[in-house]
């Protein structure tokens, strides 16, 4: 509700150099493609990045989305749970996840 795309944007620049961080829950707002874009790409160049745990359940991520968490995924070593449930991910979106979720040495 209160949370839209810009200032997702402010939130990854902190997300980004934030070394205690380490659960996310962004439900209930309206982050949409480019606020979710802004903090994942942000948490993918950040060496500071320790979530280990994200709740993205009922986030209307799709497939833009869902490339954008696949690539942070990829180099996340901290990320351990993650809650993708009632999404809108599609096919696509699924196939870009696959390999991030096989490949992660961190998700449990």
């Amino acid at each position: 509700e209160g949370i839209d795309s810009e200032i997702a944007k402010s939130l990854a620049a902190y997300m980004a150099v934030s070394g205690s961080l380490t659960e996310c829950n962004l439900r209930d707002n309206n982050l949409g493609t480019e606020g979710w874009c802004a903090i994942f790409g942000a948490l993918r160049d950040s060496p500071q990045n320790k979530i280990a745990k994200w709740e993205l359940s009922s986030q209307d991520i799709k497939v833009k989305i869902a490339k954008s968490l696949a690539a942070y995924m990829a180099v996340s070593r901290s990320l351990s749970q993650i809650n993708l449930s009632d999404n809108k991910l599609g096919s696509e979106g699924a196939k870009a996840l696959a390999p991030a979720i096989r490949d992660s040495h961190s998700l449990t």
